[in-house]
């Protein structure tokens, strides 16, 4: 039985993660290890060990004169399968070890359903959660990063290089790529991983590529090329457009995610002290150069007014309280507190801090200390529909995991011995495509008029305004995709995930509560109005049009998802009940000027303070079409470079 073939493949697993995997392992803290962190003398303090969290840790510390405590929520999932083992990739999503499990307000836009928020609770945070593909998106969207925390000039922090061509080179320095020949379909014998942006580089990140694909790919690639979309040999040149064989985080060399790789490169450094299963309360402010005094309590703050104008007026950062089993302790940082918290939590912390709306703060009790409105706003999401066929007999998919134990049997042998095979890899195989590459000229005309309503019957805000205008452009020049098709075949039938890219939705997250343990209300207003749902409408006709199209067409047995299509109406209702959101939320802390809704400079220094950074996915300004880890990996990077220059 399925569930059988399940459970072998942890015991089996286990020995041999433990004979290679070399990170050293951490435990949760404990009310000693928290006193001694309270003791420590901090430059940095580190709220969140994930993807970018650890980052900037690792690259901190590279200065044994500098001294990095790290305060991580969830555990190190040190040696389990369903972290380590990539063909076990998504089982633990919705497990509350290793999930926060975030869930949205009811969704009217999506047949009023509360929609479930996946973000990583471990060290390494939804790297290793995730499907581990590693992708970036266009240059001009990249591009727009550096058009948006630079508009209207002014103090939006000075620091530039949040383009394309500034992103490089972080790219580059956060990964490492081998020179492996690419066996995947489609592209010439003599294709190599190699690509302009990540060649040679030698980075804490592995990024590799399957030496395993189901066989149902050949005529997937095939019917796409039919379809006249390209298969592209490098997504990562600027240009993303086409099919193409995703990369991923896996370490060929020992077959398992690499998700912590930082922390692997920083353990034994003894100017890095980690917590895990620590939680922040509260940041500890304090304005101008006044010293922060604490009651014995330690559960309220207390803040000392500064008088000062210009720079003096700003508040300080000065450590952070934390919950460690059911006490609270205080960590105190001499020069920075680095907020990594991801898009959910890291605005949560800034509202308890006093640091967001005021409107939203006071009725809870909460002083405003910086009246900064831009706070858990502008939160942007992918949407997927979800499409299933059943394939005919003889096929060699992932499937065969969960069906035929004799094949479970050797792949686990082959697995355990080292030699990698379907155990060590994870479905790779996806395309972006601007609607210009599916849709009719005629119907790009429409979607644009479209576009143009959804604007004018709005009330944009000033960051949704300048977003507006460069999507537009996207959408009128083609340049950027607004569609993802996925296929994952894991389970008992190939599934093609949809993902709409460029949308109108931007929703919210706030705090409802003044305690950590509560979380925030997330808002997400999808499908909320009729140009998202028609862009997700379009691309779920792209799928069932690659199904009738061959060679694929032979190998379709049947279609399970979604049921018969009479009309738009009823592919609309079809989208609507189906949809749900990729967990690749961005924005609630964004990198953009203080006047149009920006929380953040271009140094990544929130506004109103003068030592408090955000570095995690809530600093992207704007929705863009690719998984998230690699650009947050670069942007991590960057970030430390820019605090490593004003040392």
């Amino acid at each position: 039985m399925p569930s059988t073939i399940w459970a072998l493949v942890p015991l089996l697993y286990v020995f041999r993660v433990s004979a290679l995997q070399t990170c050293n392992p951490i435990n949760p803290a404990t009310a000693s290890q928290a006193q001694t962190f309270t003791r420590t003398k901090f430059d940095y303090l580190i709220i969140g060990g994930g993807t970018a969290g650890l980052a900037v840790a690792s690259r901190l510390t590279d200065n044994p004169a500098i001294t990095v405590g790290l305060i991580e929520a969830g555990v190190y999932h040190y040696n389990d399968p369903l972290v380590y083992t990539p063909a076990l990739g998504g089982d633990a999503i919705g497990n509350t070890s290793y999930d926060w499990a975030y869930t949205t307000v009811p969704q009217p836009g999506l047949a009023g359903r509360s929609i479930a928020t996946a973000r990583g609770k471990m060290l390494g945070g939804s790297s290793g959660l995730n499907l581990m593909a590693y992708t970036l998106a266009s240059q001009a969207e990249y591009d727009a990063f550096e058009t948006i925390a630079s508009f209207g000039g002014g103090s939006n922090g000075g620091v530039t290089g949040w383009d394309w061509a500034g992103l490089v080179p972080y790219f580059k320095k956060s990964t490492d790529v081998d020179n492996q020949v690419d066996p995947f379909y489609g592209l010439r014998p003599n294709t190599k991983i190699r690509s302009s942006i990540t060649s040679g580089t030698t980075g804490p990140v592995n990024v590799s590529i399957n030496p395993w694909y189901p066989d149902i790919i050949a005529p997937v690639v095939e019917s796409y090329n039919n379809m006249g979309i390209e298969t592209n040999p490098d997504m990562y040149s600027g240009n993303s457009r086409g099919v193409f064989n995703s990369r991923l985080t896996i370490d060929q060399t020992e077959g398992t995610r690499a998700y912590v790789n930082y922390w692997c490169r920083a353990a034994t450094r003894k100017n890095l002290h980690v917590l895990t299963g620590a939680r922040v309360r509260k940041h500890l402010l304090t304005l101008s150069v006044y010293v922060l005094t604490m009651k014995p309590q330690a559960s309220k703050i207390l803040f000392s007014q500064g008088k000062g104008k210009g720079k003096s007026s700003l508040i300080t950062a000065t450590g952070v309280q934390f919950v460690v089993g059911s006490t609270t302790y205080t960590a105190k940082a001499s020069r920075e507190v680095i907020l990594s918290a991801s898009t959910v939590q890291t605005p949560q912390l800034l509202e308890l801090s006093g640091i967001g709306n005021p409107s939203i703060l006071q009725p809870l009790g909460i002083k405003p200390l910086v009246n900064l409105p831009g706070v858990g706003e502008n939160l942007q999401e992918h949407l997927y529909s979800l499409l299933s066929f059943q394939l005919t007999p003889g096929h060699h998919t992932y499937d065969e995991l969960r069906y035929n134990s004799t094949f479970q049997a050797l792949a686990a042998a082959q697995y355990n011995a080292g030699e990698g095979g379907i155990y060590g890899t994870s479905d790779s195989t996806a395309s972006y495509n601007p609607l210009s590459s599916f849709v009719s000229r005629a119907n790009i005309t429409k979607r644009i008029q479209l576009f143009d309503q959804v604007v004018q019957s709005s009330n944009p805000t000033p960051l949704q305004a300048l977003q507006y205008v460069i999507q537009k452009s996207w959408l009128e020049n083609g340049t950027v995709s607004q569609n993802e098709a996925l296929m994952w075949s894991h389970e008992l039938v190939a599934t093609t995930g949809n993902d709409s890219f460029i949308t109108f939705l931007s929703g919210n997250m706030h705090i409802n509560s003044t305690s950590i343990n509560n979380p925030p209300v997330i808002n997400g207003n999808y499908f909320d109005n009729e140009y998202d749902v028609q862009v997700v409408k379009d691309s779920t006709q792209l799928v069932l049009d690659l199904v009738n199209t061959e060679p694929l067409k032979s190998q379709i047995a049947a279609t399970v998802l979604p049921p018969p299509i009479a009309n738009d109406a009823a592919l609309e209702a079809y989208v609507r009940s189906i949809s749900t959101p990729g967990s690749h939320i961005i924005g609630t802390a964004a990198m953009a000027p203080r006047a149009l809704g920006g929380v953040v400079d271009s140094t990544l220094t929130v506004y109103g303070t003068s030592n408090l950074r955000v570095v995690d996915s809530s600093n992207i300004p704007l929705i863009i079409a690719a998984h998230l880890q690699g650009t947050v990996w670069a942007m991590a990077e960057k970030a430390a470079a820019i605090i490593e220059a004003a040392q």
